[in-house]
């Protein structure tokens, strides 16, 4: 059988985790469409784009991807399921190529893009996970309540953290491990409490994999630990409060997505409540409020 030629397309994309995560979601569209594709992308984010199959490219002669935000982002209307989505404002958007009709691709990444990347953890890390998890009493809840950008309309307010901790070890009887790569958050001394950096130490992605798969669930703000988290088979909750969960999430079986549900959302929410699994909106109230008062 003649080879079949496949077109180059190098690009150049320096964006965060959960940028990287839905960009490489989003390139497995290209690889059905016979693009052989090569990113020039971080060092740290390598097992990410080994997961999706991605090669490394140098930055010579990559294109950079932009990844912006169109004007309706975050607009989400109720009778337009892409509306306001950040990776659908980016499709065609040069030097991407135009896959064709917009809704039909949107349908296609939604339903039937999956990445797994638990064939792709090595044996040393998923032995370094069991290590960490071993001895801690389940159910084990990772946190992830900070990002980096975009802090007022993403995270928990410093000063609700405390509280949160305690709810969730008194409602769940879990042990909760608090995914802080930078000492953002405050620790609770408590024995079922883990401090990731002061406890673990740093954890790479690979490592960060692993232990999602050691682990019962995740509750994450809208940031990259809680997209990357789509490539593992962990049960996820989003909380969302400044962001509306379908303009800056990919829709997942085994997530669910707390966001408001007041004047405006209310007819939103019902349209999105299938795709996205969206859920009570408690802890996004508890958030607003908190950020209100100070």
């Amino acid at each position: 059988m003649a080879s079949v030629d496949r077109r180059p397309l190098h690009l150049w994309f320096d964006h965060g985790l959960g940028d990287c995560t839905q960009f490489a979601q989003y390139l497995q569209l290209l690889r059905r469409r016979g693009y052989d594709i090569a990113v020039h992308f971080e060092e740290n984010k390598g097992f990410l784009w080994r997961v999706a199959g991605i090669g490394y490219a140098p930055s010579e002669g990559a294109a950079h991807v932009g990844w912006t935000y169109r004007p309706d982002f975050n607009v989400p209307v109720a009778t337009v399921d892409q509306s306001g989505n950040k990776v659908f404002g980016n499709f065609g958007r040069s030097p991407l190529p135009d896959l064709g009709d917009d809704k039909a691709v949107w349908d296609e990444l939604c339903d039937t893009v999956e990445l797994k990347a638990r064939p792709f953890i090595g044996e040393s890390a998923l032995v370094d996970a069991k290590r960490l998890v071993e001895h801690l009493e389940r159910p084990i809840v990772l946190l992830h309540s900070n990002g980096s950008n975009f802090q007022d309309a993403k995270d928990f307010p410093r000063t609700m953290l405390s509280e949160l901790y305690r709810g969730l070890l008194d409602e769940l009887e879990c042990t909760l491990v608090l995914l802080d790569w930078d000492d953002r958050v405050p620790a609770l001394r408590h024995g079922r409490v883990r401090h990731l950096r002061r406890d673990w130490g740093h954890l790479d992605l690979e490592r960060l994999a692993a232990v999602m798969e050691e682990s019962d669930l995740l509750i994450g703000v809208d940031s990259g630990p809680f997209h990357f988290a789509s490539l593992s088979s962990i049960p996820s909750l989003g909380v969302f409060y400044g962001h509306y969960p379908s303009c800056v999430a990919l829709p997942r079986s085994r997530a669910a997505m707390m966001t408001r549900n007041g004047e405006g959302y209310r007819d939103v929410n019902i349209k999105r409540r299938r795709r996205w699994n969206i859920v009570g909106n408690w802890l996004v109230v508890a958030a607003d409020a908190r950020h209100v008062s100070g």
